[in-house]
């Protein structure tokens, strides 16, 4: 099973800083390339910029879209107490895709639709295209790796930054979890 660490360190506390954790999924390699494909197909045939930033991914046209979902649940039991999975949380993930080009670089959070927040990266042609998060305290960038899940509370702060040199496209995935408790990150009791 996936143990998620803490991937940043608070100057203010002693303690690790379990807002913004982390951690490589070996297992979701094997989907890499049929999630990349879809992601950058739907957003091609998709995208709207009056509706968001993101496109949906339809699990209906990509079944491992699942199997991933499914991965992520048993990541979260794992990894936090207290988690109580609404009736309307909904099974779905987004895309976002960028390159040098083309990006929406905007501070936004999941207060709305969520209670965990988790972006995984399928790819990452382009490590200058960071992640920025803001919880209050600071803003912390974060260079994000190909293959990893990150995960932050629903009201965290973030936006993705663009990536400087490539035209091949950035994709990151949307998975949420809906709970009507606040989650605890088990190894350090840390309310979200």
């Amino acid at each position: 099973m996936i143990n998620l660490q803490p991937l940043l360190s608070n100057n203010t506390h002693s303690d690790p800083y379990s807002f913004f954790l982390g951690a490589k999924i070996p297992k979701w390699d094997i989907y890499k390339n049929d999630v990349v494909n879809f992601s950058v197909k739907t957003f091609k045939k998709d995208y709207n910029p009056t509706k968001g930033y993101n496109v949906l991914l339809d699990p209906n046209k990509l079944n491992i879209i699942n199997t991933i979902y499914d991965d992520f649940l048993k990541i979260c039991f794992h990894n936090f107490d207290n988690i109580n999975v609404v009736p309307h949380n909904r099974k779905i993930m987004w895309a976002y895709v960028q390159n040098k080009e083309r990006y929406n670089s905007v501070w936004h959070n999941h207060k709305n639709t969520t209670t965990i927040n988790a972006v995984w990266y399928p790819s990452v042609p382009d490590e200058s295209g960071t992640l920025s998060i803001r919880d209050g305290e600071g803003i912390g960038d974060i260079a994000v790796k190909e293959g990893w899940i990150y995960f932050w509370p629903y009201w965290m702060d973030h936006k993705p930054n663009p990536q400087k040199h490539s035209m091949d496209w950035r994709v990151s995935i949307n998975i949420e979890l809906l709970s009507d408790t606040r989650p605890s990150f088990k190894p350090t009791n840390t309310l979200w």
